[in-house]
């Protein structure tokens, strides 16, 4: 079953919300390839610009806790988490989809992923997107990244 027959199952018209709930601008771009712009999981969550913000919302909590020296480090990891979310939860064609995420997967912090996709979990909930579905888009995230078989350079 594909990514998004799945999420329709999970989620039927009018059970989550349509387009971008949110529409802050952080200034940051969520570059995935341009054959999967808007499709699968992601077109169904208001696209990148909504997982981008997403991101940038994550990071803007967590760094308060952060020195200012590690503030660049996780810029970085910032934009390509965005990234890589963008490109797990958007359909894509064999073996682009893996050898891309193969690619993205590199140098992510796994417990700032981790972190991520329990936040990213969360906050769908919050804004009135089922637990199931939200759970199975956090699901497709993780396990991608999980099937990614690199050597995991941190970041941080």
């Amino acid at each position: 079953m594909s990514q998004v027959s799945s999420a329709q199952a999970l989620c039927p018209a009018g059970l989550y919300p349509l387009g971008n709930p949110t529409r802050r601008n952080h200034g940051h771009v969520c570059e995935c390839a341009p054959e999967a712009a808007e499709s699968g999981l992601l077109g169904m969550i208001g696209g990148r610009v909504f997982v981008t913000e997403l991101v940038a919302d994550f990071y803007q909590a967590i760094g308060q806790f952060m020195a200012s020296e590690d503030v660049a480090d996780h810029q970085k990891q910032q934009s390509r988490q965005a990234q890589f979310l963008c490109h797990a939860l958007a359909e894509q064609a064999e073996p682009v989809y893996s050898s891309r995420a193969h690619f993205l997967a590199q140098g992510l912090s796994p417990a700032l992923f981790e972190a991520l996709l329990e936040y990213f979990e969360g906050h769908l909930v919050e804004l009135g997107y089922p637990a199931a579905f939200s759970d199975q888009l956090t699901r497709t995230a993780g396990d991608l990244y999980a099937r990614s078989h690199v050597q995991r350079a941190i970041a941080i």
